[in-house]
Formats: structure tokens, sequence, C-alpha cells
């Protein structure tokens, strides 16, 4: 089963980054196996143990931008927007032009009734391309502010 296999590389892994905690390439293939793993939790709709299997992959790579991109979908999908919103922040500090984070983050505010912060993060979405995804969440909410175009 995937599960065991998994298991098994990540003990391997681990002990691997034991032997040699500052080997940077131990670090980052623990971190991807643990995106690869909490991926599959989360398709089988194990959030927790998603969150948990990326929260360990950031602790050993505070920088990899998938890990921060998955754990903050991860806490999005769990209602923990404040958590998410964070941890979006910090990815678009490093990657502005990574117009599903923006979106992301516009869904994140929009579910903290933070409206105009969202309606900005989808303006700003749309600039990096057109979208009709974002045009019309971003013509939702301004609506609902009672704004026209």
């Amino acid at each position: 089963s995937t599960s065991a296999v998994s298991k098994e590389l990540l003990s391997r892994l681990r002990e691997n980054l034991k032997s040699a905690p500052t080997d940077a390439h131990a670090k980052s293939e623990l971190a991807q196996a643990l995106n690869s793993l909490a991926a599959l939790q989360a398709t089988q709709g194990d959030l927790s143990a998603a969150k948990t299997s990326l929260e360990e992959g950031l602790a050993l790579d505070k920088r990899n931008a998938a890990t921060l991109a998955n754990l903050a979908i991860v806490n999005y999908r769990m209602g923990n927007y404040r958590a998410s919103e964070d941890l979006l922040l910090a990815y678009i500090g490093r990657e502005r032009n990574d117009q599903e984070i923006h979106l992301l983050l516009g869904e994140v505010y929009y579910a903290q009734e933070k409206v105009a912060q969202a309606i900005n993060q989808w303006a700003e979405a749309l600039q990096l391309g057109p979208n009709p995804q974002i045009s019309a969440r971003l013509d939702k909410a301004r609506k609902e502010l009672g704004m026209t175009k």
C-alpha cells in the first residue's frame, strides 16, 4: 500500500537527516516527501494529518514555497483563516506573481469578511492575466460593497 511505502520512505529520509542534520539536500528531500504525503492525506480527507506533515516540512525548510502554499490551503479548508492568511502573506512576500495565491488570499480575506482586502487581492491577481473565476469573484464582492467598476 502507498501509506506503508510512504512510512518506510519517510523514516529512511528522517534517518538520513539525523545522520547529517546540516545537509540541505537531505532536508529538501524530506520536505518534498512530506509534501507528497500531505497531498495524499488531504485527498483522503485527513486534513489534520496533512497539516501535521506540512508543518514538519515547513520546520525543515521555512522558505519552501510549495510547503507554504499547501499548508495555507489546508488551513483554509480547515477554517483556520488567520493561519492561512499569515502563510499566504509570507509566500507572497517572496513570490508576488502567483495568480493562484492572490486568488486564495482573496478567498481567505473574504471568509473573514475583509471584503475590501479580498477585492485588492483579486484585482492584483487579474493584473497578472485574465481569469474568469477571479473576475466573477471580484464583481460579486464589489457589488456587495456597493462599488462600481
